[in-house]
């Protein structure tokens, strides 16, 4: 995605969806949510995310931040 560019996101309303919307709204000048009339009988939910700022690297935020990854290890550990 390059700066200033725009995402369209889908998924389902649960208690992640603040979490998520953090992450966004820290990525992007402007993120709305909609609920098409078309989806009332489901949870199902939109992310319109346009401005797309940037972010550096994940290898320059693990470095920053003191964190290293084990190998054969799906998860990030700070020492």
């Amino acid at each position: 995605l390059k700066l200033g560019g725009s995402f369209l996101s889908k998924f389902q309303a649960g208690p992640q969806m603040p979490h998520w919307r953090a992450y966004l709204d820290s990525r992007f000048e402007t993120v709305r949510s909609i609920k098409p009339a078309a989806t009332r009988q489901t949870r199902e939910m939109f992310y319109v995310c346009k401005g797309f700022l940037g972010r550096q690297s994940i290898a320059s935020e693990a470095k920053s931040k003191n964190v290293f990854k084990h190998e054969g290890v799906d998860q990030w550990h700070g020492e």
